[in-house]
């Protein structure tokens, strides 16, 4: 399925965001990065349907999403966001439960994903309760088990340690070799290259770049999106990018 947007435009204050052409197909991930912000957040909403651009479109494989029901739109598109205070005291059960509300999953599937992403001793546990990491962990849990053919994820990886850091991108990685389209805002450089397939570049609110990540990685591009030199070098573990004031 192929989540595709053109001419979006929005205006919030002394903000506006401004993205002419982007889009994601099954089996690939798109990332996306720029200095704070930038208007990657406000891009995810919109493509997800939270926000209403004033101008523009977001299509669903080729209609327009407006023509969706709520509800509709969730069972195809997931979005994880930066994490959310909960004004309630809910437990890791809820929060899965009700993430699932659009599509429904049997008790060995909701066991399956906790146990996916090493989270099943916190089942039962106030939300509230937990560390910034174990938050992010039960947010990424959700969002994998809403069980949508498109995933927007805004910095899964914040907070994590190495380890917990590994097991969702080993999870995202397949999720995309299934046919899943992802779309992932990083602000670490050299994993927005490593994970991503085609990447777009953002700078106050405007696209800097949108393609495939070689074409668009490049020292040039990546001063004008972040306003700092960049240099670029091949290691074992893939490209890295290194900056310098």
């Amino acid at each position: 399925m192929q989540l595709e947007a053109s001419g979006l435009r929005l205006n919030r204050g002394r903000f506006s965001l401004c993205v002419d052409n982007f889009s994601v197909k099954g089996g690939e991930i798109v990332g996306i990065g720029g200095p704070n912000g930038s208007g990657k957040s406000t891009f995810l909403r919109l493509l997800c349907g939270i926000s209403a651009p004033e101008s523009g479109v977001v299509r669903l494989d080729g209609k327009d999403m407006r023509r969706f029901p709520r509800i509709e739109i969730a069972r195809h598109i997931s979005l994880m966001g930066q994490e959310i205070p909960m004004p309630f005291a809910l437990s890791v059960n809820d929060i899965l439960r009700t993430s699932a509300y659009s599509n429904p999953q049997n008790e060995d599937r909701v066991e399956e994903i906790l146990d996916i992403c090493s989270i099943s001793a916190l089942r039962y546990r106030d939300y509230n309760t937990l560390s910034g990491g174990e938050k992010r962990m039960v947010l990424f849990a959700a969002s994998i088990l809403q069980d949508a053919v498109i995933l927007l994820m805004d910095e899964p990886g914040t907070y994590l340690d190495p380890d917990r850091e590994r097991i969702i991108f080993s999870v995202i990685e397949e999720l995309r070799d299934k046919g899943k389209s992802i779309v992932l805002v990083l602000h670490d450089i050299s994993a927005l290259h490593r994970y991503s397939d085609k990447v777009c570049l953002m700078r106050e609110g405007k696209t800097v770049g949108f393609g495939p990540k070689n074409e668009i990685m490049t020292e040039e591009n990546l001063k004008t999106a972040f306003g700092l030199p960049f240099r670029t070098y091949d290691s074992p573990e893939g490209r890295r990018f290194t900056y310098t004031f």
